[in-house]
């Protein structure tokens, strides 16, 4: 793998975690959140390439990667925290989760 594919992994990566930081931010701040556009696409993306990259760089990037399962755990604490326990049984939200969940089994088979 070239290096111009490790600096493209490396932007991926840093675009990962200001998707992450902004969804955190807009929790913190109490506003509705909406997945990041292309956060699924980047994270597979990643996790596919940096076992191909050679070892030294592939340390440099996954070095980096506590840091964002970090901040995926800080963002499911808050969600779950955010969570009305009087709203969990509501049928709309059952059915976004369900479509949402229909949708990432069809990605799942499409990648």
């Amino acid at each position: 793998m070239d290096k111009s594919k490790f600096d493209l992994l490396e932007v991926q990566l840093a675009d990962v975690k200001s998707l992450l930081s902004k969804s955190e931010q807009s929790l913190l701040k109490g506003d509705f959140l909406e997945a990041p556009t292309g956060l699924e696409v980047l994270v597979k993306n990643l996790c596919d390439e940096l076992p191909k990259l050679p070892s030294k760089d592939a340390k440099r990037l996954g070095e980096q990667l506590p840091n964002l399962i970090k901040s995926l755990d800080t963002i499911t604490k808050m969600i779950k925290k955010s969570i009305d326990p009087d709203n969990a049984n509501n049928k709309e939200l059952i059915k976004k989760a369900k479509k949402a969940y229909k949708t990432n089994a069809i990605y799942k088979n499409k990648v």
